[in-house]
């Protein structure tokens, strides 16, 4: 779900530039060590009106699945771009961090991960492997948001389901 920025769109919806293919020439392949990155997509669907969290679930879920990814790989452009995602998340659902149904799902999961991948970034820079701890941290905390997105959005699919048999 590439979302495309637009004049129309938000400030505060970052897309960070799209990592080179690795596939499309040796001198990329090179700046990102061989590594497949084709599968990853850094971008935050901008939220179009209130309340702004129509576009959270499938955000969350697309950088929980970004965090287990740099967690595994050491790729310098990728954890850059993975701190620009988690900046935009952050500012554009902090806000909104309680519902009326309670917190969002997954949402302090998600920053505990990142934290903790951050504090690597801070001491030892971007493209370093994080040790198998520190690792392991960052992939539990995302599969722990992974597990409680995935009942929000199952909830949210019966849900409709209902509301289009009634209706």
């Amino acid at each position: 779900l590439a979302a495309s920025t637009s004049a129309a769109s938000p400030a505060f919806a970052v897309a960070p530039p799209s990592l080179p293919d690795p596939s499309s020439s040796s001198s990329s392949s090179s700046a990102s060590g061989g590594l497949d990155l084709t599968g990853l997509d850094f971008t935050v669907e901008p939220e179009k009106k209130l309340p702004f969290s129509q576009n959270y679930v499938p955000n969350a879920i697309r950088l929980a699945n970004n965090l287990k990814w740099c967690a595994a790989h050491a790729d310098a452009k990728a954890d850059e771009q993975l701190k620009a995602e988690v900046v935009a998340f952050t500012a554009l659902y902090r806000r909104d961090m309680y519902t009326q149904y309670g917190p969002l799902p997954g949402f302090n999961d998600l920053l505990t991960s990142f934290s903790a991948a951050a504090g690597h970034y801070q001491r030892y820079g971007y493209g370093v492997a994080m040790p198998e701890k520190l690792a392991g941290t960052v992939t539990r905390n995302a599969d722990t948001a992974l597990k409680a997105l995935r009942r929000t959005a199952v909830t949210e699919k019966m849900e409709g389901e209902l509301a289009a048999r009634a209706g």
